[in-house]
């Protein structure tokens, strides 16, 4: 794979190593930010929050469901886990007697991918030509096929999101064919009645689209790379793209490296980083929060409230931004900011820990991106300097008790 497309990925798993440490403390603000009551969802459970870091992560008036893959015997197997609302323990969503949740068989199993729609719970297993898509009950029970999707002719690696009522299927095509019979596939599937879109296809005839897609505005999807076929590419030659998935409108709104990105209606937030520090062949930029109206043009520099600040996300609460990894110990500062861009609170990340996920009353931790989420932070206590990270349990996990 060519440097770029490496160097692409490692801004979007969180980053290179090596920045300086943080050159002076900032005070938080006397003021609050008015945080969404645990039953007032802002984010509709059909839609993927722009906080959240790529885990399959669904936020119900009930409770939580998140999707973990459990290692049992020399298998890692992918279960759905549910938490009630206000609660500290996940547990497997399925309620068959006896079961050991460490097979197909068991009702929390899921394929790749999972989301909500319409009341149901529904989910992806990539197969070899095809992506098979189920719909189950909240409680885990009921599995049946709903729909499948031919892949066979694509020549492509697929990842899959779910999101506003869709299945996302981005396909990038493999390395090892000709160029010239490189193309990579989105393909979009409406849970509505099932019909099947390639909404880019014009587009990726002569371009790519290169996942994670971690950027969401309703019936569109965002993500940063090149409009043309180069991987190879520098930072400051990127370009947010955007693809609409009902008209199938490409385009390219804004120029440079994009870390986060929160869109409403007139206003467009996110945060550049400073490219130098990612990518050698890139010149000192200007980072910086930014602000974009879309229907003038405009942009509205806002600053940056900490120097080492790389990487950001949004909610409609805060803004959650942090620094790069600072030593091989994997510790880093997560600053989390109110949305006009006071600081309001910040922690040490250490040993590689990240955020995961995001709820209207929680930001949830791992201990690196491709463990389970093993802690939690109260929202409420964001501005109280006390910012203590409370433990999740797991229960019924293959071989407990």
């Amino acid at each position: 794979m060519k440097k770029s497309f490496v160097l692409f990925c490692a801004l979007f798993v969180l980053l290179l190593a090596g920045c300086e440490e943080p050159s002076e403390q900032i005070s938080d603000t006397s003021s609050r930010t008015a945080v969404s009551s645990p039953a007032d969802l802002k984010i509709s459970p059909e839609d993927r929050s722009p906080a959240n870091w790529g885990a399959d992560f669904v936020e119900t008036e009930a409770g939580l469901y998140y999707g973990s893959g459990t290692i049992s015997g020399n298998e890692t197997l992918p279960l759905i886990y549910f938490c009630p609302r206000g609660g500290d323990s996940f547990y497997p969503l399925c309620s068959k007697p006896d079961c050991a949740h460490n097979d197909e068989n068991c009702d929390a199993w899921y394929g790749t991918s999972f989301g909500y729609y319409n009341g149901a719970l529904y989910y992806a297993t990539h197969e070899l030509g095809q992506i098979k898509v189920y719909q189950m009950n909240l409680d885990g029970t009921d599995h049946r096929l709903v729909a499948s999707v031919d892949t066979s002719k694509s020549r492509c690696g697929f990842s899959s999101v779910f999101h506003h009522g869709k299945l996302i299927m981005a396909g990038q095509a493999m390395t090892n064919i000709p160029e010239e019979e490189q193309q990579d596939h989105l393909i979009v599937l409406d849970l509505s009645d099932y019909t099947q879109t390639e909404p880019a296809e014009d587009f990726l005839r002569t371009a790519r689209l290169l996942p994670p897609f971690l950027l969401y505005d309703q019936d569109k999807v965002y993500t940063t790379g090149s409009a043309d076929r180069r991987l190879n590419y520098s930072l400051d030659e990127e370009k947010l793209i955007e693809v609409d998935l009902v008209s199938g409108e490409v385009r390219t709104p804004l120029d440079g490296c994009i870390s986060g990105l929160y869109i409403t209606d007139p206003t467009w937030y996110y945060f550049q980083p400073d490219t130098s520090a990612l990518d050698p062949r890139c010149e000192n930029a200007n980072p910086g929060f930014r602000e974009y109206d879309p229907e003038r043009g405009t942009i509205r520099e806002c600053g940056m409230p900490a120097d080492d600040i790389l990487w950001a996300r949004y909610d409609e609460d805060y803004i959650y931004a942090g620094t790069n990894y600072r030593n091989t110990e994997g510790n880093r500062t997560l600053y989390i900011l109110s949305r006009d861009y006071q600081l309001f609170g910040q922690m040490e990340m250490k040993n590689m820990q990240t955020i995961a996920a995001v709820t209207s009353d929680r930001i949830y931790f791992s201990d690196d991106f491709s463990c389970p989420i093993n802690c939690y932070l109260d929202k409420s206590d964001i501005g109280s300097h006390a910012l203590e990270l409370k433990p999740i349990e797991y229960l019924g996990l293959p071989g407990q008790n």
